[in-house]
């Protein structure tokens, strides 16, 4: 799933660099010392951001699209506002629960070798059904 949250960028009153924030995920906050700088730390802080939620579980909120409402949340501990920079991520689908059917055998079968890979039945079922469809795909 992807989503483009803007970071407020902030250059320093008192020294060199910028700080950049993201208003819609509190706590996410990093800085660089120059534009590029400021950029790639901002990509870096937002991705291990929402890998921590999502690893807790955590819901994600929705990006802020609106520039006004964006700016509004700006923090004017921090600075004035030089610039917004948009930075996507991509997200894991949310988990739903599905009821499934098939031989009790089979299903202890795939159950018992998935537990010896590491894993779980659903996620084992899940990989091997998309290794499959990308065999169809090329025409397997």
């Amino acid at each position: 799933m992807k989503r483009t949250y803007c970071a407020l960028v902030y250059a320093s009153d008192k020294e060199k660099g910028f700080t950049a924030q993201f208003p819609d995920i509190p706590g996410c906050i990093t800085e660089g010392d120059t534009i590029e700088e400021v950029k790639q730390m901002a990509e870096d802080a937002l991705g291990q951001m929402v890998a921590i939620k999502q690893e807790c579980k955590e819901t994600l909120p929705e990006p802020t699209t609106d520039y006004k409402k964006l700016l509004a949340m700006a923090d004017s501990d921090i600075g004035h506002v030089a610039f917004v920079i948009p930075v996507t991520v991509y997200t894991e689908a949310p988990y739903i629960r599905i009821s499934m059917s098939g031989p009790e055998d089979k299903l202890e079968m795939i159950k018992e070798f998935a537990a010896s890979c590491g894993t779980t039945r659903s996620a084992f079922m899940v990989d091997a059904s998309m290794e499959k469809i990308a065999r169809m795909k090329k025409g397997e």
